[in-house]
């Protein structure tokens, strides 16, 4: 062993390993490590499933953390063009790091089994997304046939909405008094419309333009002959739901023919099983309203409404005030009678002791046409109640300065015995009731065309969600408002009359303005018409000497219209205001927040 080194053992050079055979293991280990690399390189991305969720920043600077194994991975990428996929990224060992850097090759590794190439087949032209603002980025296989088949469906639902309005128009009247028929009618009607909205956001999703057309008058009087009104209005509503099933059947065959599965889905999902079962509810209804009704018949009948209406003539019908069913069988002319002529022996259900003495009242005689004979209550003790028998006796006051039935037999104060004549008008012109039904139809216009406005920022090209929330919701409140006017239409006595509505604009876009702002100074607009009118109807109410009408106006519209103009005006002036780059979409957050939010929203904008 040498000296001047370590104690380590030596071992000689082997006799026969030559510089040859060095080079031939050395040779054998470097094919080795290629033969690894391809491997691994064929192999799916080791670190995550998800490309996309590779998170590559820069082509030339991404890190993957693959632990401490050396070598060069390589994978395919499309190029920065995304146009080809000639070049590859070389994942390059950085030991400080233990990770890869990412880096652009040359050199194109081979894939085999490739069935999908997104960056390929995005080129088509079917996939390119439109950059011009006034097409729909969202549309995709959506034809112009079915575009027209969903608007002339939501203008259906609205017709029958409108009806079905005009129903209970009709059983809230006074003189009709239907009450559970009025309630029935009242949120069918609320249901229509909703179908109605459902079909605009449906044609926003896929692309299409919402066309709201006109809405036809519907009728004011519902009464038959021989059927009676409220067998009549249930014939009518089953036959409009029968018409709109078939609307509806038309509209998926229209899907169909367009190869639009999704289309048919949507119909499928949202409106045929429900269309069935509000067809068989409503045909329950009809039978139970034709079959001739006995106590045992009418008994059987049970619903989740409640009616009171004649069925068909008074005098085949028998008195059940039945609860949880649309209708309260009248009671017929015989009970009637039978009550009145009872009205002279009736017992008065209250203790009074063993005391005695007799109770007199003022009641017309037999004939309502005089208050001469008098009712008195003497004590049963067996039963102690009061029985109400006819005294001739009058009894003499003195100091009476009302005395009501004298002066009930006034012509004003009578009660009318006509079925076609209002119980409940009194003091009520007919120029009150035309402005009533004018200013219904103010209401229903105006709320039309806030509809309109919600499905044009609702579309996918527009998107100002806080916009479409906000006319959303103002369409419904001026729908309230006209509702809200029937309902008084039908205390005062007066005939509901809904007037045709206008077709709508479908764009509120413009050159100088923009939509937003455009829309904000329309909506100021209608809101100060709709007062103009509001004040107009105040004045004929004081023209005609009606304080109840005018106290009407002044607490339900008045005061509310101050603030919906004042709102509004807000609204007008922040989008004016030149508040940095304050845009349609700024706003939009705007109405969504507080005032402070409002500020700061400008200050970032000019910052």
């Amino acid at each position: 062993m040498p000296t001047g080194f370590p104690p380590y053992p030596y071992i000689a050079p082997h006799p026969t390993l030559s510089l040859s055979h060095f080079f031939t293991v050395l040779q054998f280990l470097c094919n080795f490590q290629s033969r690894f690399l391809f491997k691994l390189s064929s192999f799916q991305s080791p670190v995550r499933d998800n490309p996309i969720e590779n998170h590559v920043d820069d082509v030339s600077e991404g890190h993957f953390d693959l632990g401490d194994k050396g070598g060069a991975v390589t994978t395919l990428l499309s190029n920065s063009k995304l146009g080809s996929s000639s070049s590859a990224l070389s994942f390059k060992p950085q030991q400080k790091l233990e990770k890869f850097a990412v880096s652009a090759s040359s050199e194109a590794v081979a894939l085999t089994g490739v069935v999908f190439q997104p960056f390929e087949e995005v080129k088509n032209d079917a996939f390119v997304v439109p950059v011009s603002p006034q097409v729909s980025l969202a549309r995709q296989r959506y034809t112009e046939e079915s575009e027209a088949a969903i608007n002339e469906q939501i203008n259906v639902e609205y017709n029958v909405s409108y009806v079905y309005h005009a129903l209970f128009a009709y059983f809230d009247r006074d003189n009709v008094a239907l009450k559970g028929l009025a309630k029935f009618f009242k949120e069918s009607s609320e249901e229509e419309r909703e179908h109605a909205e459902k079909l605009m956001e449906y044609q926003n999703k896929r692309g299409g333009r919402v066309k709201l057309h006109s809405v036809i008058a519907a009728p004011t009087e519902f009464d038959h002959a021989e059927k009676g009104d409220a067998l009549y209005a249930m014939e009518l509503a089953l036959s409009l739901e029968k018409l709109t099933n078939e609307k509806l059947l038309n509209l998926h065959k229209v899907g169909d023919q367009n190869n639009d599965p999704q289309l048919m889905d949507f119909i499928e999902s949202e409106f045929l099983a429900e269309q069935v079962e509000a067809i068989k509810k409503i045909a329950d209804y009809v039978s139970q309203l034709r079959r001739p009704l006995t106590p045992l018949s009418a008994s059987h009948i049970s619903s989740p409404f409640s009616i009171s209406s004649a069925i068909s003539s008074p005098d085949s019908c028998s008195n059940s005030l039945l609860s949880n069913h649309p209708f309260e069988i009248i009671r017929s002319k015989t009970v009637s009678m039978m009550s009145l002529r009872a009205i002279s022996t009736f017992s008065v259900p209250s203790k009074l002791g063993d005391k005695g003495g007799a109770v007199t009242t003022l009641l017309p005689n037999s004939k309502l046409g005089s208050s001469s004979s008098t009712l008195s209550f003497k004590p049963q003790r067996k039963l102690e109640k009061f029985a109400a028998s006819v005294s001739s006796e009058a009894v003499a006051l003195t100091g009476v300065v009302f005395q009501p039935f004298e002066e009930v037999k006034n012509d004003a104060f009578v009660v009318p015995v006509s079925p076609q004549v209002s119980l409940a008008r009194q003091r009520y012109t007919d120029e009150s009731e035309a402005a009533i039904n004018e200013q219904i139809n103010v209401e229903y216009n105006v709320s039309y065309v806030y509809h309109a406005l919600f499905a044009y920022f609702d579309r996918d090209n527009v998107a100002l969600k806080g916009l479409a929330n906000f006319f959303k919701e103002s369409s419904e409140e001026e729908r309230e408002h006209a509702e809200k006017l029937m309902e008084y239409q039908n205390k005062r006595g007066g005939r509901v009359k809904l007037h045709s509505v206008i077709a709508v604009p479908t764009e509120f876009d413009h050159a100088e303005k923009g939509d937003a702002l455009y829309a904000m100074e329309l909506a100021l607009s209608l809101e100060k018409l709709t007062n103009e009118k509001l004040l107009n109807l105040h004045k004929v109410a004081d023209q005609n000497n009606d304080p109840q009408l005018m106290d009407f106006i002044e607490s339900e519209f008045l005061a509310e219209q101050v603030e919906a103009i004042k709102k509004i005006a807000d609204y007008v002036t922040q989008l004016r205001r030149e508040c940095g780059t304050l845009t349609s979409i700024s706003f939009m957050r705007v109405m969504l927040q507080t005032e402070n939010s409002r500020r700061s929203v400008c200050s970032r904008n000019q910052s």
